[in-house]
């Protein structure tokens, strides 16, 4: 018994450390450029909320089409980040039914209906976020694989709409072989890929 929570204990610390060195990372980036893409590995990107919410300082915009925000707001406060900092446009919970007692969320129709996501976002951004979050790049492709140039065309208007404001913008995406040709196709319009762990093969 000992042994095993000398085990977890390690494999935290390991991974604390890991996160830790990419929120610096992160953060220098940050300064430079306005819009930067985030690839991670997919055992990474179990803990991409965390890594966001370190990096924010005042108020945060979480667009979400992979995760809903109860269970973001959850990785949040285990991690001791106040959630409340952050406005969420949950494009999950809805279809999910999972929207009973949520606040300080905007729940969207469908990750499919991207106009109505870009109409939120438009709204959103009037509120002068310090960063604005799109998880995940991957997620909503995959919600939309009929229509992947669309999907692109999206991302560029995103990104166009937040170089109108002083937020910054981060794309965030799993290091997926099978979508590479739709991650190129992203990297075109954003100012900074920056990959922090890539996914075992």
């Amino acid at each position: 018994m000992k042994k095993h929570r000398k085990k977890r204990a390690a494999q935290y610390q390991k991974t604390s450390g890991k996160i830790g060195k990419m929120i610096t990372k992160l953060k220098k980036e940050l300064e430079k450029n306005q819009v930067v893409l985030v690839i991670l590995s997919q055992e990474d990107y179990a803990h991409s909320a965390k890594l966001v919410g370190k990096l924010v300082e005042g108020k945060g915009c979480y667009l979400t089409t992979n995760k809903n925000s109860l269970a973001i707001i959850g990785e949040l406060t285990r991690a001791k980040i106040n959630a409340d900092n952050f406005l969420f446009l949950d494009c999950v919970s809805k279809e999910a039914e999972l929207t009973d007692g949520m606040e300080g969320s905007v729940f969207l129709k469908s990750p499919k209906d991207l106009d109505e996501i870009f109409s939120a976002v438009s709204i959103a951004l009037k509120k002068d976020f310090e960063l604005f979050v799109l998880d995940s790049l991957n997620s909503l492709l995959m919600h939309n694989l009929d229509r992947p140039a669309d999907v692109v065309e999206f991302a560029s208007r995103l990104a166009n709409r937040v170089r109108n404001e002083r937020t910054k913008l981060i794309f965030i995406a799993e290091d997926m072989p099978s979508q590479q040709q739709f991650i190129d196709d992203i990297e075109i319009f954003v100012d900074k890929v920056i990959k922090l762990s890539k996914s075992k093969k």
